[in-house]
């Protein structure tokens, strides 16, 4: 209903109630207060709450909503089940259908029903069925806890199988995480498949697409044999596609050939009864010779191949698991989670699982197993999860909880009265398939909510009865014997199990009625819309479902500690449980391995081991002491193990320019003593150390905040600043809401900020120094400065000394929007740029692009690299470098060709465009993979490192074997891709957990820096990192520009808390059609630009427009141009 419908029909119901406003009874409660999802009690603690942040609740609670629809809907749905009755849309013909636990209420007649004090009773169904109303919840899984383990530190010695060339002299040897693969099927044919049902008065059928559906409607095909399969073997699905070593048609058939099965009957996971549903089989593909495209495709060629190994791989991981009854939950296209392998985190399971993938490699085909850790919700009732969240250490709003639980499963605990009309069709709603749900929305309270009498119109929209006051849920489900009475509010809250309703749509509805009524127009308009609500307590979590938004702070604190293992712990998980779980080395491994043969696979039972070398820790150098006024520079002692060294007795390898630092602390930042006098003391003692360091300043303003808002504070503040001034900012608690608001204001403006959490600047000269240092590190590059350099001689062997001081190295990555943002949240581009010979200043420029788009727009993509030329010519005599080195994060393999095909030339174009001689100019693009599942383990003791751990039971340090590779470990063989060259390297030293080197792709060297160079000059800029005083997990450049993503991502916070745009899925049920990917990437292009222009929200420095002035991309304001303030 749009806009001007929704105000035609309310003004008539308007008027039609108006008539028994008088009559009808009135809530205790403010109709027009926006915190109705919160009864008194709950209201009145969130306000006495000291840290409470939430608020006002928002809710889009209300109504109450029929699921029966037509009578043929009726037979898909199982029959009513519906709490109320419906009409037809001339008020004739009585009752269309009953609802099953309302046979004997009194029908939502022409007033307010009465409370209902206690269940039961005479002419209710419970006489006729005592257990009605019952509730029972089910069994919790017996947890399985981790294999004993051997070892808690240390290296795991497990019986292997080396590969690849003998090691180098110098080298080492490693353990990995890959088992060999010997024999892989040399040809599959691709069928895609399509579910859909007809769709009743219209030639666009009604498609299964949820990866939840598909599952059980493939099923549904198999159990009638729809697709001819129970008699063959050597296929395999991931329901979207199918797999099959033999061709189900003659090979040579054409591709695109098209059939339909046969009619199947299909229920759907929430009870569903689908007696309609086919699917379209299509012959996509024949993937012929595939051990060959192992062996000579490019990486970005073969993730068709590797998808379809994979569907095998899984569904013998599936098969083998249902035969050695251990349950896994398959997550994905091939994570398997140990059902009852959970630590339990505030609410929250930590589930443990294995990750499988088949991956090419230089000496042969690999099968990379790796330890999983993920999230998922446990099976307890909605009301107890509230009460976790809400409580104690995870104080999270209804709001938070409400996104965690969106569109998870969700199953009806009470007994339900069956009905008449279900019984004859053969249905029993008690059946478990028929008290599954899908969790949508939080309402009111049981007595707040209410549902109404509705009716179809010929258009096949509902309309409530407006003489009708309604039915509380309450009163409800004490006429049908559940009994309520004594529940918390988070028992009694209301869940909407019916229909998935934009509330955006709802809101304009209610927008556009009188405001004295908005609280009822929204619960009638749920109710039209299909809202079927159900106390929280009555709801039980399914059990095995991954959390899917964002976690909270605390749940990600949680997880990482619950995911973090040393490298022989995980190892070792590995090797004991996971190659036995994936049905790869298990006591009965002959049988499991003829299993594998049948769809054409071999796979070896052992881990792997290799031939690996150590690039050396490269020389760094700071600025002498003494004389202040001496330009020499000297090198550090770098620790080697740790890729560490410290700041103490050097100044910056080149100070910026600074005139004045000011403090100014927010509310409560000081808790103990005089906040004036602390302040003063940071201060002095930041002031001390940068003049230590060799960036000297005048004192500032001192000041606590005086206003309470932030902005207007912060408005006021910066007015007396200079641009080249720095203020620090002091917070009572990390708070990213406050932290972006900050910074907008501060790089809109023009103005240097550094924030810091008061608190954990301890005093004591030990600790106050080296924060004191490590602020001064950000203060100086924020401004321009170099913090130190690389071994300049070393540069020189590695480009030459001449193309050295000609060369410009850039970095960048694409942000893209996280789960639950606003609609139309874009990806965030950013591309930074060195601007001398020493490789240590990076500027950067930032655009707005379509969102979820993984290349960067080649339009932003060369205005953003000219951008960066520019920066550099302004600082090299007006000269253009004539080598670059590009280093791209942010990319998945199978996007690989994009760079290639989009990425590479708006590069080269942005170069000509400046007016650069093509022929002279040499580009060498480097992809930088962070997100892959290889690990490396010493094997031998002098490889790893000692760390010292403290236990808190004994209150005892010791030291411990770490087990990770020490840092510089360099990978070139066997693990690799065999095209384009690639290297592993682990510049960084990993103090928890199983370290992670990143994964390098060569996509292009005009360069000619060879395979030797390159990964040398990668590891030198690694220590590159400005902010850091150690060597940093991948190259800085990238990592740089990763970190202005995340500063674009605070220019958006306050944006991207609104609804947002009204997207193509809108527009898409307006026209009764759906949105092409083309036109839904339009779509997003469009508004990320829209967003570019928006003052509030992109800030006043971006103009496109020439004829408004200069042409200006970047968001900040050009005081910031020169330094990178964003780290």
């Amino acid at each position: 209903m749009d806009k001007t419908a929704a105000e035609n029909f309310f003004q008539v119901e308007v008027t039609r109630i108006k008539k028994r406003e008088n009559k009808a009874p009135q809530s205790n409660q403010n109709k027009d207060n926006r915190n109705f999802g919160q009864s008194g009690q709950q209201q009145q603690y969130n306000q006495q709450r000291p840290d409470s942040n939430i608020g006002p609740q928002k809710t889009y609670h209300e109504g109450h909503r029929p699921q029966n629809q037509d009578s043929d809907q009726q037979q898909r749905h199982g029959g009513s089940q519906n709490p109320y009755t419906r009409k037809n849309q001339n008020g004739s013909g009585g009752v269309k259908s009953r609802a099953p636990n309302a046979q004997n209420i009194t029908s939502t007649t022409k007033g307010e029903d009465q409370p209902v004090q206690s269940p039961g009773g005479p002419g209710t169904p419970s006489a006729e069925d005592p257990s009605i109303g019952e509730a029972v919840k089910s069994v919790l899984d017996t947890r399985i806890r981790d294999p004993p383990s051997t070892i808690a530190h240390g290296i795991y010695k497990p019986q292997t199988t080396f590969v690849g060339p003998k090691i180098p002299p110098g080298g080492l040897e490693v353990l990995t995480n890959y088992v060999k693969v010997n024999k892989i099927p040399k040809n599959l044919f691709v069928y895609s498949l399509s579910y859909w049902r007809p769709r009743p008065g219209s030639t666009n059928p009604i498609s299964f697409n949820k990866h939840s559906e598909i599952k059980g409607a493939f099923e549904a095909l198999m159990a009638a044999d729809a697709l001819g399969l129970s008699s063959m073997t050597g296929w395999a699905t991931d329901y979207k596609d199918l797999y099959c070593i033999i061709a189900r048609q003659s090979p040579t058939a054409s591709i695109n050939a098209i059939w339909d099965t046969q009619t199947v009957t299909y229920t759907t996971q929430n009870g569903t009864v689908v007696d309609d549903m086919r699917a379209t089989v299509t012959f996509t593909k024949a993937l012929t010779g595939i051990d060959e495209a192992f062996k000579n495709k490019e990486l970005s060629e073969l993730s068709e191949y590797i998808r379809a190994l994979n569907a095998n791989v899984a569904q013998f991981v599936r098969q083998y698991s249902q035969a050695s009854n251990v349950p896994l939950t398959q997550v994905g296209a091939n994570k398997f989670f140990v059902n009852g392998g959970h630590n339990r985190m505030n609410g929250l399971w930590a589930v443990r699982g294995y990750f499988s993938s088949i991956r090419p490699g230089k000496e042969g085909v690999l099968l990379n197993v790796n330890t999983a850790t993920s999230a998922f919700l446990p099976p307890i009732l909605v009301s107890e999860i509230l009460s976790i969240f809400r409580t104690g250490p995870v104080y999270e709003s209804q709001e938070f909880v409400e996104k965690t639980l969106q569109n998870q499963m969700v199953r009806i605990i009470y007994k339900r009265f069956n009905s008449k009309k279900n019984k004859e069709k053969g249905i029993d709603i008690n059946d478990e398939p028929h008290r599954l749900k899908q969790f949508q929305s939080f309402g009111l309270t049981a007595q707040q909510q209410r549902f109404y009498q509705v009716s179809k119109r010929s258009d096949g929209t509902f309309v409530s009865d407006p003489d009708d006051f309604g039915t509380t849920v309450w009163n409800h489900f004490m006429r049908n014997n559940v009994n309520l009475n004594g529940k918390s509010f988070n028992d009694l809250l209301c869940v909407n199990v019916g229909k998935k309703i934009n509330m955006k749509e709802v809101d304009r509805i209610v927008g556009a009625t009188c405001p004295s009524r908005k609280n009822e127009v929204r619960m009638r308009t749920l109710c039209e819309k299909g809202a079927i609500w159900v106390p929280a307590c009555m709801l039980e979590i399914v059990p095995y479902q991954p959390v899917k938004g964002l976690l909270s702070a605390r749940h990600t604190a949680d997880m990482i500690d619950h995911a973090l293992r040393l490298p022989g712990p995980n190892a070792e998980l590995i090797d004991k449980e996971g190659l036995n779980l994936l049905g790869i080395k298990v006591s009965s491994a002959q049988a499991a391995q003829k299993k594998l043969g049948t769809v054409g696979f071999e796979v070896d039972t052992q881990l792997i081991r290799l031939g690996a070398r150590t690039l050396p820790v490269p020389n760094l150098s700071y600025r002498v002491p003494w004389p202040k006024e001496s330009e020499d520079l000297k090198s550090v002692s770098v620790r080697k193990d740790q890729a560490a060294w410290d700041l103490k007795d050097v100044r910056f390898a080149r100070s910026a320019g600074m005139q004045e630092l000011h403090v100014l602390g927010l509310n409560g930042c000081v808790r103990n003593g005089n906040p004036q006098e602390r302040l003063v003391k940071l201060r002095n003692g930041l002031l001390s150390k940068l003049e230590a360091h060799g960036v000297g300043a005048r004192p500032g303003y001192v000041s606590m905040q005086t206003s309470n808002d932030i902005d207007t504070e912060l408005r006021n503040w910066f007015k007396e600043c200079n641009p080249n001034d720095s203020t620090f900012i002091l917070l009572k608690v990390k708070d990213y809401d406050i932290y972006s608001t900050i910074k907008r204001a501060a790089d809109f403006r023009g103005h240097h900020t550094l924030c810091a959490v008061a608190g954990k600047i301890k005093d004591g000269s030990f600790a106050m120094e080296q924060h004191m240092s490590n602020l001064a590190l950000k203060v100086n590059m924020k401004l321009a400065g170099d913090n130190h350099h690389l071994d300049s001689i070393q540069l020189d062997k590695l480009l030459g000394a001449e193309r050295r001081s000609k060369t410009i190295i850039l970095g960048a990555d694409v942000a893209h929007p996280n789960p639950g943002g606003a609609n139309g949240n874009p990806s965030i581009a950013c591309v930074v740029g060195s601007v001398d010979k020493e490789f240590m200043m990076y500027p950067g420029s930032m655009r707005l692009q379509a969102g979820s788009q993984e290349q960067i727009d080649s339009v932003h993509l060369a205005s953003m690299v000219s951008e960066r030329l520019r920066a550099w010519k302004a600082k090299n005599n007006d000269q253009l470098p004539q080598n670059m080195l590009f280093y791209r994060d942010g990319v998945s393999e199978s996007q690989f060709q994009l760079c290639i095909d989009s990425e590479i030339p708006a590069i080269k174009r942005a170069y000509s465009l400046l007016g650069g001689d093509p022929s002279t100019f040499s580009l060498t693009f480097l992809i930088t993979a962070k997100r892959h599942h290889t690990r490396f383990y010493a094997v031998d003791s002098k490889d790893t490192y000692t760390q010292k751990t403290f236990n808190r039971t004994t209150q005892q340090s010791s030291a411990i074997i770490n087990g990770n590779l020490k840092p510089g470990l360099l990978v070139e063989n066997v693990v690799t891709n065999p095209s384009p060259h690639s290297f592993f390297l682990q510049s960084h030293c990993a103090i928890k957990g199983t370290a992670r080197s990143a994964h390098y792709h060569v996509l292009l060297d005009e360069m000619a820096l060879s395979p030797t160079k390159i990964p040398d000059l990668t590891h030198m800029l690694c220590y590159a990192f400005p902010r850091a005083t150690k060597g940093v997990s991948y190259v800085a450049p990238a990592y740089i520009a990763d970190r202005l993503c995340e500063r674009g991502r605070s220019y958006l916070r306050v944006w991207n808390k609104g609804p947002g745009f009204k997207g193509p899925e809108d527009e898409d049920k307006e026209k009764g059609s759906k949105a092409s990917k083309e036109e839904v990437l339009a779509w997003k292009r469009e508004k990320a630009m829209e967003l570019s222009r928006k003052i509030d929200v992109w800030g006043p420095n971006y103009n496109d427009d020439p004829a408004k002035g200069p042409v200006r991309l970047n968001p900040w304001h050009p005081n910031l141009d020169d330094g990178m303030f964003w780290m």
